[in-house]
């Protein structure tokens, strides 16, 4: 995992509201082989905590909220430890 901290203002593509800033992005390489971009969470994660190479887990919206789209994550956790 790697990551940056954004402090520009970004439109949720789902609700049209502006998501508070600054928050995290992260890139994580899923299974070892894709490479994905998505936010980081939860909003009190603070970035003096993270670790190049940490493992995430996925956290996803409830299942009446998801639409079988990429948007269905509502952000990366990490889990304890690293992963390397």
């Amino acid at each position: 995992m790697d990551w940056e901290r954004v402090i520009y203002p970004q439109m949720d593509p789902e609700s049209g509201q502006i998501k508070p800033e600054p928050y995290l992005h992260g890139t994580f390489l899923l299974d070892g082989e894709v490479q994905f971009t998505h936010y980081l969470g939860p909003q009190e994660l603070e970035e003096a905590d993270l670790r190049v190479g940490m493992e995430v887990e996925m956290v996803l919206r409830p299942p009446e909220e998801r639409k079988g789209m990429p948007t269905d994550i509502s952000y990366f956790r990490i889990v304890e430890g690293p992963n390397v």
